[in-house]
């Protein structure tokens, strides 16, 4: 008994102890992973918001990005996941660039890293099956990226022996150059592919192969059509799903001339035109009935027009050669459809080419038959312009397809099963770490929170933020934008912009020149000096610096008007040519390395754009004014000058194109010279076109690019003058020992109003400068010695302004300006 009862003590004292001796395991375990792991693992985050964060990832950080963890690897691999990155995906171009001829060792990839589409389907092929099929060149797969006007080419990491054949969803079909007449389903990203069986043998000529997705069944197929020995079209398809071919009625008999023209995929349906020159039908089938049907072109297709899938819809684009315009037409279903006129782009090129249209964007992009340069066609703006692309071999336009690089696979059910299940378990692991980590980071938070509440910023909401960095002064902004990510974010967001826009004040920019030109005074001379010229040609010949003539430089630099006094700051910029227009806190440059260039810039963020040379003549004969259009929110350039015969041209220029474009002038005789600056003012520039005893001013509508002349409620003398004041045009005249102001607040039925009347304080040669934007107060200058004054609305008082000794710009000189954060490039700014 004894023995029995000291055995049962024995092992309920180990089960004790066991027991202790685990929960002390697992608690300092638990310890030891937080440990490690608070310090790498991201914090909870829900997971819409973690979608949205990954779905911006770059194809080649996703597939790595997807191993970091379980509950990643579920979402970056769901369909949910896939659908949301293939829309928000752009359109690219895939081709393949022929690298070696063939040899036995060719059929390995040269590179580790290099994904060979053959070896992965037979690692190990004899080398009778390979000549057998008479590979003659290996291939490596490519894409052609389209962004900002310019073309990227990119690589895969892929090489194979077969030919692309059609494409569909980010998804490629091949040959298999292992098996006669067979076929490799692929997608390139995702390195997934899938051998199809071989179907109908033909001549490469004689056939021609489409891919689509059925709508009804979400199942891929593959169509390939041939003509076989008697002549006729025939047709046969093959489901991914089933992966067998199935023979199907062809098309009706003389309607396929060639088989040249890929099939567009467009409204459920593949389309092909089926002649190579003067065809006035395409052949459709249908997908889901795989029923052959003719549609009536609206006109003849010749040899430069072509169809293309814009939208979902499918896109006739002809050429009208008589008045060299392009028609485009629109087909929304096959069944009781008719074409629809789209669009006219007019004064284009002959050979144009339509090759495919961008998903996001929206724009299409032509090729040209002559050299093979591509062209985008904006059909917001409506702009036509040429893209840039690197020098190298391009594949001819026959072999660049439409593609889209995405993470879609063809085995849409069993992804779907395996995608929930695994959704399920990483829920389940999800909920877990997630109260693991919440009952051990508790007591520590609490200690931290003591320690941190000191120094941390406290949380607050995005507008507060907003509201405090829209007060800091400009110098602070450039560097406190790079603090974290969400203030750089919020500091370049376009409602960031805009509010501190209309928060600034304005100043007076102008330039101080600080030496003669020699071969030193093109770079900048301190450190920190920014060189306009040096940035646009960091470094010119000594023949194209002395052969413009280059006398000075010029440092950019304001006056700030506070509290009674000017206060003059520099921008650390300098600059060869003048200023010669201000718009928003922007300002236009002469170019001085390119004669009669421009360079539009911000002296705020120093960034800038030249522009190309417009009409060159004399700086006397010419006026340049610069504005916004309010109503495409686009800015433009326009240029007055005078021409040989006495008349005056004009010129514009919009930043978004960067194209001259000639516009009628003025009429002849109203201009007698170009020296007042013109004033931006009610959708207009407006210049006053006398030198004295001007009776009316010349005002130049931005949006309609028409002039006008408005008579003025008196006549204009020499210290007379137009600013702007609150949006308005206004006139200050003098009349005996007062300055009366009056008030234009429209170009089209609007007269001048009497707005106010200065009794006080004035002096005969004083001019109006310009208006500060948020005070209101109107700036006037001495003729006399060049002194400043300030009129306050408000309190009806007229006060002279301090300012410090020394050199001082004179009136012609000094341009009303707002230092902002504006650009050119962002449309949608509404910058008054």
């Amino acid at each position: 008994m004894a023995k029995s009862i000291g055995s049962r003590n024995a092992n309920l004292l180990r089960l004790v102890e066991e027991r202790a001796l685990s929960k002390k395991v697992e608690g300092k375990k638990a310890e030891e992973e937080h440990e490690e792991q608070q310090e790498t693992v991201l914090p909870y985050l829900p997971k819409d918001c973690m979608l949205k964060i990954l779905i911006r990832l770059p194809l080649q950080s996703l597939s790595s990005t997807k191993f970091v963890c379980k509950p990643w690897y579920n979402m970056i691999t769901s369909d949910n996941f896939a659908d949301v990155h293939f829309r928000r995906s752009e359109s690219v171009l895939i081709f393949q660039k022929p690298v070696v001829s063939r040899t036995p060792t060719s059929y390995q990839p040269e590179k580790s890293n290099t994904f060979s589409v053959e070896s992965s389907l037979q690692p190990r092929p004899s080398y009778s099956s390979i000549f057998d099929n008479r590979v003659r060149r290996k291939f490596y797969i490519q894409f052609m990226e389209f962004k900002g006007g310019k073309i990227e080419t990119e690589r895969y990491n892929l090489c194979c022996l077969g030919k692309i054949r059609a494409t569909c969803n980010g998804l490629i079909l091949l040959d298999n150059d292992l098996k006669k007449g067979g076929l490799i389903v692929m997608n390139p990203v995702t390195r997934k592919l899938i051998a199809l069986p071989a179907g109908t043998i033909c001549r490469p000529h004689n056939e021609s192969f489409g891919f689509a997705l059925n709508e009804v069944t979400v199942d891929y197929k593959v169509v390939h059509l041939f003509r076989d020995e008697l002549g006729y079209v025939s047709c046969e398809t093959l489901n991914l799903g089933t992966r067998k071919w199935r023979e199907v009625n062809g098309p009706a008999f003389g309607v396929f001339g060639w088989f040249g023209y890929r099939p567009i995929s467009a409204i459920g349906a593949l389309h092909w035109v089926p002649q190579i020159n003067h065809s006035d039908c395409i052949v459709s089938m249908e997908v889901n009935s795989e029923k052959f049907q003719t549609i009536s072109l609206p006109k003849s297709c010749t040899t430069h027009d072509g169809i293309v899938e814009m939208g979902g819809f499918l896109c006739f684009v002809a050429h009208d050669y008589q008045e060299l315009n392009i028609d485009m037409w629109i087909l929304k279903g096959l069944c009781n459809e008719a074409w629809t006129k789209y669009h006219r782009i007019t004064r284009s090129v002959i050979d144009m080419v339509p090759h495919f249209c961008l998903r996001i964007s929206g724009d299409m992009v032509f090729r040209r038959d002559e050299d093979g340069s591509f062209y985008a066609y904006d059909f917001t703006h409506k702009v036509m312009t040429k893209i840039e692309r690197e020098k190298g071999w391009f594949p001819p336009s026959s072999s660049c397809l439409p593609h889209v690089n995405s993470l879609v696979s063809w085995e849409k059910a069993s992804w779907e099963y395996n995608s929930m299940m695994a959704r399920s378990i990483g829920s389940r692991n999800a909920n877990l770490l997630r109260l693991v980590e919440e009952r051990a980071l508790s007591k520590k938070v609490e200690e931290e929170h003591k320690e941190h509440q000191e120094t941390v910023v406290p949380y607050l909401p995005k507008d507060c933020i907003s509201k405090i960095l829209v007060r800091l002064p400009l110098q602070s902004l450039s560097s406190m934008r790079f603090s974290c990510k969400p203030w750089y974010n919020i500091i370049a967001s376009d409602n960031f912009v805009n509010a501190h826009f209309h928060c600034s004040e304005s100043v007076l920019i102008f330039q101080k020149s600080v030496a003669s030109c020699a071969m030193t005074s093109y770079q900048q001379d301190k450190p920190n000096l920014f060189s306009v010229e040096a940035s646009l040609e960091p470094m010119p010949s000594t023949s194209s610096i002395f052969g413009k003539r280059i006398l000075k430089k010029f440092y950019i630099q304001f006056m700030e008007f506070r509290g009674g006094k000017i206060k003059t700051e520099g921008y650390d910029l300098c600059c060869l040519g003048n200023i010669r227009a201000t718009c928003n806190g922007l300002i236009l440059l002469d170019n001085d390395l390119k004669t009669g260039g421009l360079i539009v810039m911000n002296p705020v963020t120093r960034k800038l754009m030249a522009l190309p040379v417009g009409t060159i003549c004399r700086p006397y004969e010419e006026s340049f004014g610069f504005a916004i259009n309010e109503v495409t929110g686009e800015y433009k350039v326009v240029h007055l000058f005078r021409d040989e015969l006495g008349y005056v041209g004009c010129e514009t220029l919009n930043l978004g194109t960067r194209m001259w474009r000639e516009v009628n002038g003025p009429a002849f005789g109203i201009f007698g010279w170009f020296g007042y600056r013109p004033v931006s003012a009610i959708g207009a520039l407006h210049w006053v076109p006398q030198i004295d005893h001007s009776d009316y001013i010349v005002s130049f509508e931005v949006n309609s690019e028409k002039f006008h002349t408005i008579s003025l409620p008196k006549s204009c003398r020499t210290h007379d003058g137009i600013v702007e004041k609150g949006g308005f045009l206004c006139f200050v005249t003098h009349e005996e020992l007062n300055l009366d102001i009056w008030i234009l607040k429209g170009l089209h039925d609007e007269a001048w109003s009497m707005h106010h009347r200065i009794t006080r304080g004035c002096i005969i040669d004083l001019v109006p400068h310009f208006c500060l934007r948020i005070s209101g107060d109107m700036i006037f200058r001495r003729d006399e010695d060049g002194s400043f004054y300030a009129y306050d609305f408000i309190r009806e008082l007229m006060t002279k302004i301090e300012r410090e000794q020394g050199w001082f710009p004179p009136s012609s000189a000094c341009l009303p300006h707002v230092n902002s954060l504006v650009s050119w490039e962002k449309g949608q700014n509404e910058c008054d």
